[in-house]
């Protein structure tokens, strides 16, 4: 569950206009999460995860190779507070995309929001053209 709770979140460009992949396959390995912008892989790990530290090692290392980081957010993390991890997901994102392709992330930032706006602002014009409901 924690790992839908999550890609809820990140799917379809919701954070920023950046955009994750489930599920996702790289060579052997199937990352929880991929952000190609930002050559990031985000696995949710559970208690699996305690058993398989030599698998997680292996893998983390064959992703290093190639440039990609791997971040691991605990289940417990995204049980207590979904949001605060996001945030955290976004920061490393924003790091990584700096490094990678200055100016990227802000501006991918800025244009987000401001569509976001635009709707926002057509949305309230939509309402105030309604015309009044007779609640009589």
């Amino acid at each position: 569950m924690p790992e839908r709770v999550l890609w809820s979140r990140l799917r379809g460009g919701r954070c920023y206009g950046i955009k994750f992949r489930r599920q996702h396959p790289m060579g052997e390995f199937v990352a929880d999460f991929y952000c190609r912008d930002a050559a990031l892989i985000v696995e949710v790990d559970g208690m699996t995860h305690v058993e398989r530290t030599n698998h997680d090692r292996r893998r983390d290392a064959w992703m290093r190779e190639r440039g990609v980081e791997t971040l691991r957010i605990p289940v417990s993390a995204i049980s207590k507070n979904a949001d605060r991890v996001v945030e955290h997901i976004l920061r490393v994102v924003a790091r990584r995309m700096e490094r990678l392709k200055p100016g990227q992330f802000a501006h991918r930032k800025e244009a987000f929001l401001r569509a976001r706006a635009v709707e926002y602002e057509k949305m309230r014009e939509a309402a105030r053209n309604r015309p009044a409901r007779d609640v009589t």
